[in-house]
């Protein structure tokens, strides 16, 4: 297991840029997929990891919480990357019924990655409401997250 870099941690803009590019190395990401995410434009998310344009608020804060949801993802796995970007891609069985009560995959019949590339910031919202839930053996769903 690699050491946690520094700037996992990080708030500000330089610290966001660096995690989206080690989201990128790490999880094979693209701009595409972040677009596609924060419902904004490729070359926009491209412009502004290169220092050319800033994004707005409304942007900034999108990152944030996609971020912490990968920061919880991360964690819940050990910080293996590798299971994380397996985790990311691996393609979940679709649920039967939806009476399932709680603990219900989000992205049932599809992947995470897929699932937040067509549902935006309420998937975000969802997969990190899973994983919060799952790592802390919470059965009822979390009705709000912190800093949200």
């Amino acid at each position: 297991m690699e050491p946690v870099p520094d700037f996992f941690q990080g708030e500000d803009g330089s610290a966001r840029v660096e995690q989206l590019e080690w989201l990128r190395k790490h999880l094979s990401l693209t701009d595409d997929f972040f677009a596609r995410v924060l419902s904004t434009d490729a070359s926009l998310i491209t412009e502004w990891r290169f220092g050319c344009k800033p994004l707005d608020q409304t942007l900034q804060k999108k990152v944030e919480r996609l971020w912490r949801m990968f920061l919880h993802l991360f964690s819940m796995l050990n910080f293996d990357y590798a299971r994380t970007r397996e985790l990311l891609e691996a393609e979940a069985a679709p649920i039967p019924s939806l009476s399932t009560p709680n603990f219900f995959l989000p992205w049932a019949g599809g992947s995470i990655r897929g699932y937040l590339e067509s549902h935006g910031e309420k998937g975000v919202e969802e997969v990190n409401r899973w994983v919060i839930s799952f790592r802390f053996a919470n059965r009822y769903p979390v009705s709000s997250l912190p800093g949200q």
